[in-house]
């Protein structure tokens, strides 16, 4: 009768999370950096004088501050929270009257709920479906938008052959999905 061995017990190959080989360190301090770098410059951007705090918008749109809070939360004005306070800015071209409201709530749905900071990103870059406008500045009432720029979105309208407002903002909103799109494949 042959005695039936036992197996010895298998290993695994795991390190041991609470003490990180030295390897491992640079690596850790390294994204720590990077997140630290890019808080840094999130809270520089808020602070700059292209934001608005919810008082300064309260005061340009003459309403009071509850009723900005109240309309950033409907998703009727874009903002942004500042990271550890949790306040809102408001970029200053989200309180045109042209992108206040409905169209803001259009360019919030397109986002699908997502990372705000990559709207504003998409909002903000040159865009080559738009002739290197930006697409904020697509949709700025005519007034607000620098002569080089009413210019050029001129151009885009005529190229494009669109004859009213809604018609651009279609044409940004798919220039913004493609721009959501791009940046969730790459994330």
């Amino acid at each position: 009768m042959s005695a039936r061995k036992t197996p010895a017990p298998v290993k695994a190959n795991v390190k041991a999370k609470a003490t990180p080989g030295a390897d491992e360190l640079p690596v850790a301090q390294g994204w720590q950096d990077l997140l630290e770098r890019g808080l840094r410059h999130k809270t520089a951007l808020l602070q700059s004088p292209e934001f608005k705090t919810t008082a300064q918008a309260s005061e340009l749109l003459g309403i009071g501050e509850p009723a900005v809070r109240k309309r950033i939360r409907e998703g009727k004005l874009f903002a942004l929270q500042t990271p550890g306070d949790g306040s809102h800015r408001i970029p200053a071209w989200a309180l045109d009257p042209a992108i206040a409201g409905s169209v803001t709530l259009t360019l919030l749905s397109l986002a699908g709920g997502g990372d705000a900071w990559l709207l504003y990103h998409a909002l903000t870059t040159p865009n080559g479906h738009l002739h290197g406008l930006r697409p904020f500045e697509c949709l700025l009432s005519r007034q607000n938008l620098p002569p080089s720029q009413r210019a050029a979105r001129e151009e885009l309208a005529v190229h494009l052959q669109l004859s009213a407002k809604d018609a651009l903002l279609e044409v940004v909103g798919r220039a913004v999905q493609a721009e959501l799109g791009d940046a969730a494949a790459t994330a």
